[in-house]
Order: C-alpha cells, then sequence, then structure tokens
C-alpha cells in the first residue's frame, strides 16, 4: 500500500554495534503518490540505506549524494540524507568531512523539532573528539547542549541520554580528567541497565570497558580487572569468544594482571 511520505517505519541493523548516535535516522521513508515532488529523493535514500546497512559506504555515498540533488522540499528527508551521509564519512575515517555533513545537518535540524537538534550535536561531539587536537571546549559544548535537551526532551532516564553521558566520558577521559569521565560513564552505565530488559546489552558493555579504562589510567588496577571481566561476561554473550572486541579486552585484562603481579594469570 502506498502511505504519507512522512509516515517511516524502521530499518533493522544487520549486526551488533556499540551505539555512540552516530548513526540515527536510519527509518525508510514512504511514498505517498508517484506524483510527489520528493519521489525520487525518497528512493535514492532509500537505496542508499540498504547499501549504507551492508556496510556499502561508497556506494551508499553515491546514492545520498543522488537524493540530496532530487530533495524539493522535504526538510525531514533532507536531514536523513545529510546525516547518514555523515556518517558514512565517519566510518570511512574522513572526520573533517563528516563533520561538515553533520554541521550542515544540525542547520537543517535548527529548523525542525528541538530533539533532531540534540541527535546532531552528539554527533558533532563525537567527531571533535576523533579528530585529534580538538578543542575540549567545542566537544563539551557539543554533548553539554544535546545532553541539556535530551533531558528536557526525554526526561534524564532515556537511553538517548545514556548515549550522550558515555560518549561525553569518553571525550573527558581523552583529555585526562578522569574524575568527570568516571562520573559521566557511571551515570550512562546506570540509564543503559535501566533502559534494558537484560542488564547485559552490548552498550551496557562498551561502558564497562571504558570504566575500565579509566580506573586503568587512575592506577586502580584491581578496580579496572574487575570492569574487564564484567565486559568480556557480557560480550562473549553477543559476540562469541573470537571477536576483536573480545581479544583487545582480554589483553587490557592481561596486562593489568601483569601491573598487579599476578604472572601466571597473565600469562594465559
Amino acid at each position: 500500500s502506498i502511505t504519507s511520505s512522512s509516515t517511516l517505519f524502521p530499518l533493522s541493523k544487520p549486526k551488533l554495534e556499540y551505539d555512540e548516535g552516530m548513526d540515527h535516522y536510519q527509518a525508510l521513508f514512504r511514498l505517498d503518490n508517484m506524483w510527489n515532488e520528493n519521489v525520487d529523493a525518497t528512493i535514492l535514500f532509500n537505496l542508499a540505506r540498504a547499501f549504507h546497512n551492508q556496510g556499502n559506504h561508497g556506494v551508499a555515498l553515491d546514492y545520498y549524494k543522488q537524493a540530496l540533488t532530487a530533495i524539493d522540499s522535504n526538510q525531514h528527508l533532507r536531514l536523513s540524507v545529510l546525516y547518514s551521509t555523515g556518517h558514512c564519512l565517519y566510518c570511512q575515517g574522513e572526520m573533517h568531512r563528516a563533520l561538515q555533513l553533520y554541521k550542515a545537518a544540525l542547520s537543517v535540524a535548527n529548523s525542525l523539532d528541538i530533539s533532531h537538534q540534540a541527535t546532531c550535536l552528539n554527533a558533532i561531539g563525537v567527531i571533535l573528539y576523533s579528530i585529534p587536537d580538538s578543542p575540549l571546549e567545542d566537544g563539551l559544548d557539543a554533548f553539554s547542549k544535546s545532553l541539556e535537551i535530551r533531558q528536557l526532551c526525554l526526561g534524564e532516564n532515556h537511553s538517548d541520554v545514556g548515549t550522550t553521558w558515555n560518549n561525553l566520558g569518553r571525550l573527558y577521559f581523552i583529555h585526562s580528567d578522569y574524575t568527570k569521565a568516571l562520573h559521566a560513564y557511571r551515570e550512562s552505565l546506570r540509564i543503559r541497565r535501566s533502559n534494558n530488559d537484560s542488564l547485559d546489552s552490548i552498550d551496557v558493555a562498551a561502558t564497562l570497558v571504558n570504566m575500565g579504562q579509566v580506573f586503568n589510567q587512575m592506577e586502580d588496577y584491581e578496580e579496572a580487572l574487575e570492569y574487564y571481566r564484567d565486559f568480556l561476561r557480557v560480550a562473549k554473550t553477543h559476540f562469541g569468544e573470537y571477536h576483536r572486541d573480545v581479544c583487545i579486552v582480554t589483553t587490557y585484562a592481561g596486562q593489568t594482571l601483569h601491573h598487579l603481579k599476578y604472572y601466571g594469570q597473565s600469562l594465559k
């Protein structure tokens, strides 16, 4: 059936990922009729999303570019195209280009509901901490505004608020402010655990290992080891024994055991 183009339907991710809030606009657009001025842009965006979700970012970028040119007046569609283009560039490691696209998405979001601004600001913050030598103040400004809006619109305990707290913790960690990083991660962990039927989601796992890294930098190795072990327990249920991140955090645990002079366990 053909329904309104303003109606969206979700497109599920093909694989498990940790959520940084960088790929928020995944929903496909429906067509209201074949004479809609945005029909080409709608189909092009939907094609792009299909390739995007398969990890074929080069092809997706080409379709997003065509979709952007074809858009007439649908600002929600324009926002989705710009934001998704930014995510593709982020996945390809093109941080400066991704930042330009997320900022363009923010300009569109400013004319829409305020919650869209928070989504774009969160993504901009992640890009900023991914670019070496980015000023702490710029990232803090983006995350603080995103957090304020999300708490206002969604409440203190919404999963998106937990995502922004986690990203803010990462920013503080990169700039070696471990006390503030730990506070942000604890807020994220509390929210993420409260928003899942199971306490052991993959996003909970991401925050657990982040907290482990903070304690490691603070030379509290016993506490770091507990968080690494919690991560491994959760991650293995989702990824299995041989996932890359299981390997990485197992190495972290080994290094921590070495610091604690538990050489036999470390070697194992």
